[in-house]
């Protein structure tokens, strides 16, 4: 299995946020885990989520933006949905 990471966007970006939520509702996707910690000035938030048997998991960072990462075919399909 392959793994894709890809940057989205800015961490503070609440449309982004938005659109990230709308497309997970629109695929279907499960939560499978959430994670939240602080350390100096960084936040960090990850979230992992199921796409059709496969794991993806969303990672933002204060300074650093949200990055997705997971098996390919669930980055590829979520992509897909999130740029239409």
């Amino acid at each position: 299995m392959s793994i894709k990471s890809v940057a989205l966007g800015n961490e503070y970006d609440t449309e982004l946020a938005l659109r990230i939520r709308q497309t997970l509702k629109a695929l279907k996707a499960k939560r499978v885990g959430t994670w939240w910690g602080l350390g100096g000035s960084q936040e960090i938030l990850s979230a992992t989520y199921k796409i059709k048997g496969q794991k993806i998991n969303f990672e933002s960072e204060t300074y650093m933006g949200v990055t997705l990462t997971g098996a390919q075919e669930a980055v590829d399909l979520f992509l897909q949905a999130f740029n239409r």
